[in-house]
C-alpha cells in the first residue's frame, strides 16, 4: 500500500501529527537537554522545519531543533546522530523524527518510481531511559553515484524549472524537473556495497553472523 499526501500538506504537517501522537504517549520531563531532530528533504528553506514545530507543539524554548537532508538512509543517520548528542551529554532526550512527501516530486506518468515512493511519517524517543541499546555503526558516502538518484531543479544552482521533459524507450518521463532514479546503477551499486557495510557492522560490534536471526534491509524488491 503507498500512501499519498494531501496536494496542501506538507512534510512539516506530517511530522507534527507524528511527533504530537508521540509526545502523548511517552513519560518524559522536557528540559533544556530535549532535542527535536527531524530528517526531511522536503522541509522549509528558512527556518528549519524542526524549529517551527517547537512552536506548533508548545515545546519549552529550552529544546534543541535541527533539520538534516538526506536520502535512505535518513533514519539510520539519525540514529548516529542521536547516539553522539546522547553520549556527549548534550542530550538526555531526542525526538527523531523522519517526513518526506517524494510523491510531489514524481512525474504522473512515471511508473517506475511510482509504484515504490510514497508520503509519511514516523516519530521516535531515543532516550538514556530507553530499552534498547544504540550500538556502533558503519557509515559512508560515495557521492559520485548522485546522478543516479536526483531532482536537479529546486535548489540554487538551478532553481527554476528547465523544462526539459522526454521519454525513454519504455515511455518513462526523464526530466530535471521531478524524480530521476536509474535503478540498474542503483541494484549494481546495492549488490557490490551492501555486503561489505554488513561484515564491517558485524566487526565494530564484535558479533558473529551466526548470532543474527534477521536482516532487514531497506529496497525496492525482494530480489535485491
Amino acid at each position: 500500500m503507498r500512501h499519498i499526501s494531501a496536494l496542501d500538506e506538507t512534510a512539516g504537517d506530517m511530522a507534527e501529527q507524528a511527533a504530537g501522537y508521540s509526545l502523548m504517549n511517552i513519560s518524559t520531563t522536557f528540559n533544556n537537554r530535549f532535542y527535536f531532530a527531524l530528517h526531511t528533504k522536503s522541509g522549509l528553506f528558512l527556518p528549519t522545519t524542526a524549529c517551527v514545530l517547537q512552536d506548533r507543539l508548545s515545546m519549552p524554548v529550552t529544546s534543541g531543533a535541527l533539520d538534516f537532508n538526506l536520502g535512505c538512509s535518513g533514519f539510520v543517520y539519525g540514529l548516529a546522530l542521536a547516539k553522539g548528542l546522547i553520549v556527549a551529554g548534550i542530550a538526555k532526550n531526542i525526538l527523531l523524527i523522519t517526513a518526506e512527501t517524494y510523491t510531489k516530486h514524481i512525474h504522473l506518468k512515471d511508473k517506475s518510481n511510482r509504484t515504490i515512493f510514497g508520503d509519511a511519517a514516523a516519530a521516535s524517543l531515543i532516550s538514556t531511559d530507553g530499552f534498547a541499546e544504540i550500538q556502533n555503526f558503519s557509515l559512508g558516502t560515495d557521492g559520485k553515484g548522485a546522478k543516479n538518484l536526483i531532482k536537479k531543479t529546486g535548489g540554487l544552482r538551478y532553481p527554476g524549472k528547465l523544462i526539459d521533459l522526454t521519454f525513454d524507450e519504455n515511455n518513462n518521463p526523464m526530466s530535471s524537473d521531478y524524480l530521476f532514479m536509474d535503478g540498474s546503477e542503483i541494484f549494481d551499486f546495492t549488490l557490490e556495497t551492501v555486503p561489505i557495510l554488513v561484515q564491517d557492522t558485524l566487526k565494530k560490534n564484535d558479533i558473529d553472523q551466526k548470532q543474527i536471526d534477521l536482516y532487514i534491509f531497506h529496497q525496492a524488491n525482494k530480489h535485491m
